[in-house]
């Protein structure tokens, strides 16, 4: 073999060898991207798998602190000092007992005094009663004073006389009925209203304790007044302020006995019952007081 075969044939080895070296070259590289790949995924998938246990934890916290507030203000419900009423109660259960007394300063006792007047002393104490809860909804109780029902239905009552509630740690008088002027529970923190200015003026309603108990807003007020100079004719009124004002009212096109079938099933509608503790319980046998 001469030297040029010899040499043509050293070329084909070499140039086959070196195809042969770049084919195993790029095979070895394959399996470095996968692992970049795999890599990339396990460092995702451990971020996601992060950020979900850091989400739960932010989520179990709420969950804490909602609890706590709300224990906190169920303890702030239970624990509220009633005995400011202490002072209030005494007073009526005097009044009670001897509705000749002078009773200047107790506010809110004209319903009472009508009731009790009509009574003697025990028999009032026991069939005028009170009650302490949270009629607002705003966790301080109210105190209501009202009228218990016959022996049919004892110590319960819809015709509340007045109502208390407490500000600044102090007895505030939310509003009081009498005979002309009566106000009956309905529930939720509702009162049915019924009222007489004279014998063409009459009134019922709905109204409903604010939220923090201090004062009643009223749904709707209907009543009836002269609608003319004449006084002649009768008209039925409608507002929503608790008015007896014919200028801020609307003039209804009903008669008045419609009127007065809608009072009737307005306050079947607007009637729940409170169960009172008689004024009779106030204090016990000894003198000393059971509130």
């Amino acid at each position: 073999m001469n030297v040029t075969l010899r040499r043509f044939i050293s070329g084909i080895i070499s140039v086959s060898l070196l195809l042969t070296a770049s084919g195993c070259g790029k095979e070895e590289r394959v399996p470095d991207v996968d692992a970049a790949e795999q890599t990339q995924k396990q460092t995702g998938s451990e971020s996601t798998a992060s950020s979900a246990e850091t989400e739960e934890a932010k989520t179990e916290i709420t969950q804490v602190e909602e609890t706590t507030a709300e224990e906190t203000q169920i303890d702030e419900i239970q624990t509220y000092d009633t005995r400011v009423y202490d002072r209030i109660l005494e007073q009526f259960y005097m009044l009670i007992s001897d509705p000749e007394g002078d009773y200047d300063e107790v506010e809110g006792k004209m319903g009472v005094l009508e009731a009790a007047k009509t009574m003697d002393g025990k028999a009032a104490l026991e069939n005028i009663g009170y009650a302490i809860e949270d009629i607002s909804g705003d966790g301080i109780p109210e105190l209501l004073i009202g009228d218990i029902q016959g022996k049919d239905i004892p110590d319960l009552g819809t015709q509340i006389y007045t109502a208390y509630t407490i500000s600044d740690g102090e007895p505030r008088l939310v509003f009081e009925g009498w005979y002309r002027n009566s106000y009956r529970y309905s529930g939720a923190g509702g009162f049915f209203y019924e009222g007489s200015a004279s014998a063409a003026s009459s009134a019922f309603g709905t109204y409903r304790l604010l939220p923090d108990g201090t004062s009643l807003s009223c749904e709707d007020f209907y009543f009836t007044d002269w609608s003319d100079e004449s006084f002649s004719e009768i008209g039925v009124y409608h507002n929503t302020s608790g008015e007896w004002d014919k200028t801020v009212s609307e003039k209804m096109d009903i008669t008045e006995e419609v009127l007065w079938q809608l009072e009737e099933e307005l306050k079947q509608q607007n009637s729940e019952n409170v169960e009172l503790i008689p004024f009779s319980e106030l204090h016990s046998s000894d003198g000393t007081s059971a509130y």
